[in-house]
């Protein structure tokens, strides 16, 4: 008699908790890309702050550490910039393909500022480019 009871009793908290996992997994989900864009945030500002940090100590003057850094910002606030001009929001997914673009438009940036002196010849034998970025990457 009593088993019948416990056994109904069981079938419904099984009911129950089986109608909440799928909100239970909406709710995790969530959660984790609420707290992906917290840390990401998080990164990208100590980032900031250490490579300014470094600029000024490596270049040894503040003023000047603090300019070098507009090149290495400006890509990311163009970035942000045409995400906000397009209506793009800003979710986990477009912040890290913006942030990787950035990062490119920056290597793309220093690859030109290191190669600029050779351009022209690198222009006018296009065999020779493959071994320049080869030089380069090494």
């Amino acid at each position: 008699m009593y088993r019948y009871y416990f056994l109904t009793i069981i079938k419904k908290l099984w009911a129950a908790v089986t109608d909440l996992i799928p909100i239970i997994v909406v709710v995790v989900f969530f959660q984790t890309v609420v707290n992906a864009i917290r840390t990401l945030a998080k990164s990208y500002i100590s980032a900031l702050v250490v490579i300014t940090l470094l600029m000024i100590f490596l270049i040894g003057k503040v003023r000047i550490g603090l300019l070098s850094m507009i090149p290495n910002l400006l890509p990311i606030l163009m970035m942000i910039g045409a995400m906000g001009i397009f209506s793009i929001r800003m979710d986990l997914f477009s912040m890290l393909v913006a942030s990787m673009l950035a990062i490119y438009v920056a290597s793309l940036r220093s690859l030109l500022t290191v190669s600029s002196p050779a351009l022209p010849e690198a222009l006018s034998n296009p065999s020779q480019n493959l071994h320049s970025f080869a030089d380069f990457s090494a």
